[in-house]
């Protein structure tokens, strides 16, 4: 079974929409959201999905060429960014 993680990151965006979340609606009012706060939350999150696709493409080239030692060590670095998560 595979375990879902969630990234402080991801978990930091999700309390900000729910803290502005118009509860009869369900609507996120956005502007209301510092722009400061949210700008924030979307660099670490930019940062967080490059990260983790870098690691995911070069995985697979060098899992191509073979040097499965190469692969891994990038493997320890998606899991090192998976146990970030908890």
């Amino acid at each position: 079974m595979t375990q879902i993680t969630i990234h402080p990151t991801q978990r930091k965006l999700a309390g900000i929409a729910f803290m502005h979340e118009d509860k009869k609606t369900g609507r996120i009012n956005v502007e209301d959201i510092p722009v400061p706060l949210i700008e924030e939350s979307f660099r670490a999150n930019l940062e967080l999905v490059r990260a983790v696709d870098e690691l995911k493409n070069l995985s697979l080239l060098v899992y191509e060429t073979g040097d499965m030692e190469w692969l891994h060590r990038i493997c320890k670095s998606l899991e090192d960014l998976n146990c970030e998560k908890l």
